[in-house]
């Protein structure tokens, strides 16, 4: 084929044809039979050869004395029939003992195989011999023509012939026939090779090396760019209405990402509509990897079961990703099981983890060691993150390029704080009293927060004279018994507000519309990110957050750094430094806005776009 069609080598692979299973005799033992014959194994076409196996067994002067027939098998002719009839006669053979099967269903064709005292296969060429892998999967003893294609499939020269030497075959027949141990041992020897042959295997290895060449298909290329079209893009990922921070992230790319390239989207959430900036919907499958309609294939992963299927696969066929967060230790645990977890980190730490490392992190990720990345690392062309700690972290440990872009503003909160009667209004809906010192913090309520820290801090705000109140915007992901012990014991209950559940957009803008301080805090590490450090950013609210979570963020002087395993009175005393400064908005207002402009989705959409090697032109 090379040399004809001009195919490459490293592009040709060789399979071989499956074996029926209904010739696979369950069992060693050969039913017994009212007549014993020879199946020689032919077709309507002169390769096969049909006239050595009619000569070989005409001149048996032992096989005819016996009364030993001989079943062709293919869909002779008549006329061919007559004249096979006319050499057996010639050659010395009882026509009586001549059968022609013809067309039989698989069933029968499996029994004839089976009841046969054994086989042959006298073709002068084949390309893939079924007949003889046909008779060993039914322990039928089978002897063949000496041609490339039958030494592939029977190791022994001494039960192979010439294929113009019936005289040969014939010897062969007589000694398989009457020596029952011979025809035992070659049974034996013939019963294990066939089994590579089996149908399931032969579609597993198939599909694998569809697999191995979609890998491996050039990720340079760009088949609309080449053509001077727009770029088309296949983007992977969970959408709104799914509860997910990504999904909501994905949504806000796909509105610019539209305006510069045609998107398809592949999701399972549950769409009222077709997203901004979306060409087509699609649900999630393999479709976009094995096509070529597409110049990139983007695939968003987090650390969710929104995400399993997509990092499946992304794991096969690779591609773009873009992953989100800065482990994946639940995604891993839950969704691929705790051997997989083991295995991964095992291979990122270089040092065993056993399922109680995991469950120990899993209870305290301050703790964890792992990012989960490495496999996503390994097949992603790019990997994008959006966190420079993580990224340096990832090229630092498993050596490969990592594509880094700021994590850019996705929810775009409408307030204006700059407008003090809106401010004011806002706090009167929340029921927050003037001249309270209003600390918000918002997400989930999760120890990882250092939740219980920021409570003790309020209570020494209180004790040195702060009218300070704590709001908890978020659901509980905690036993919240424990958070009001606390509460208790600190004398602060009356001053810490618990939401207790997500809160409808309106009630988020009021929020950051009437704090007059922020804190978010993510005791994970690893360059952990925090949507909710983004609102209170974009919002122009000074914070206060923990040191990786600033560098990760690249957040502006307004936010304040803490430990990383913040002590409650560092945090009293951040908290109490921007209470002192009674600043306004203005302060640092231009500060917000050059923020707000590098970590725009223009401006991500715009490097994503070139880190891809996408041409673009923005359309309104």
């Amino acid at each position: 084929m090379s040399r004809i069609l001009n195919v490459p080598h490293d592009r040709i692979t060789k399979t071989a044809a499956p074996v029926e299973a209904a010739f696979e005799r369950r069992n060693g033992v050969k039913p017994k039979a009212d007549r014993i014959y020879v199946l020689a194994c032919g077709g309507a076409e002169p390769r096969k050869n049909i006239e050595c196996a009619i000569k070989a067994h005409a001149r048996s002067t032992a096989l005819q004395d016996s009364k030993v027939e001989l079943w062709v098998s293919g869909n002779y002719p008549a006329s061919w029939q007559a004249t096979f009839r006319d050499l057996y006669v010639a050659s010395g053979g009882h026509t009586e003992l001549l059968h022609f099967i013809g067309f039989v269903s698989l069933e029968k064709l499996s029994a004839i195989y089976r009841n046969a005292v054994c086989a042959i296969v006298a073709a002068r060429m084949e390309g893939f011999s079924i007949p003889i892998v046909e008779a060993m999967a039914a322990n039928v003893p089978v002897i063949a023509s000496r041609i490339p294609a039958h030494r592939e499939l029977i190791d022994r020269d001494a039960l192979m012939f010439d294929p113009q030497d019936d005289e040969a075959a014939g010897a062969l027949l007589e000694k398989l026939v009457y020596n029952g141990w011979y025809r035992h041992e070659v049974v034996r020897e013939q019963s294990t090779g066939w089994s590579r042959f089996r149908a399931e295997k032969i579609a597993s290895e198939f599909w694998a090396q569809i697999a191995f060449l979609l890998t491996k298909r050039d990720a340079s290329a760009r088949p609309n760019i080449l053509k001077g079209a727009r770029p088309r893009v296949a983007f992977m990922t969970p959408l709104p209405p799914d509860p997910s921070g990504v999904a909501d992230y994905s949504a806000a790319t796909l509105k610019e990402l539209g305006k510069r390239v045609h998107v398809d989207v592949f999701t399972d959430s549950p769409l009222d509509a077709k997203p901004e900036g979306v060409s087509s919907v699609f649900p999630i499958s393999e479709l976009p990897f094995l096509n070529n309609e597409y110049d990139r294939l983007i695939s968003v992963v987090g650390n969710s079961h929104f995400h399993t299927a997509i990092v499946k696969n992304l794991l096969i066929y690779g591609g773009a990703c873009i992953e989100h967060d800065n482990r994946l230790l639940h995604f891993y645990t839950y969704q691929l099981g705790h051997g997989r977890a083991c295995e991964v980190a095992s291979r990122e730490l270089g040092r065993p983890v056993d399922a109680a490392e995991i469950d120990q992190w899993l209870s305290d990720e301050a703790s964890l060691d792992a990012t989960f990345l490495g496999e996503l690392a390994s097949v992603s062309s790019p990997l994008v993150l959006h966190s420079p700690v993580t990224a340096e972290l990832v090229r630092r440990r498993f050596g490969k390029p990592v594509v880094d872009l700021p994590f850019s503003i996705y929810r775009i909160p409408q307030v204006d704080r700059g407008d003090l009667a809106k401010k004011t209004e806002a706090r009167s809906r929340l029921g927050i009293k003037h001249g309270e010192f209003a600390i918000v913090t918002l997400g989930y309520i999760h120890p990882n927060k250092s939740i219980v820290e920021c409570i003790q801090a309020l209570a020494l705000l209180l004790e040195r004279g702060v009218r300070a109140r704590l709001y908890c915007v978020g659901d509980w992901a905690m036993d919240r018994e424990v958070l009001k012990k606390v509460c208790d014991d600190l004398g602060v209950s009356g001053f810490v507000q618990f939401t207790g559940a997500y809160v409808t957009e309106e009630t988020y803008r009021d929020y950051l519309l009437a704090a007059d301080a922020g804190i978010q805090l993510r005791t994970h590490l690893l360059g952990g990110l925090s949507g909710a450090l983004l609102d209170c950013i974009a919002a122009g609210i000074p914070s206060v957050a923990n040191a990786d979570l600033v560098r990760a963020m690249a957040a502006p002087k307004f936010i304040k750094p803490v430990e990383d395993h913040p002590k409650p009175e560092s945090l009293a005393d951040a908290l109490q430094q921007i209470a002192g400064a009674g600043q306004r908005q203005g302060d640092y207002e231009e500060e917000r806005q050059l923020y707000c402009q590098e970590h725009s989705f223009a401006n991500y959409t715009d490097r994503l776009c070139a880190e891809l090697g996408l041409e673009i032109s923005v359309s309104d």
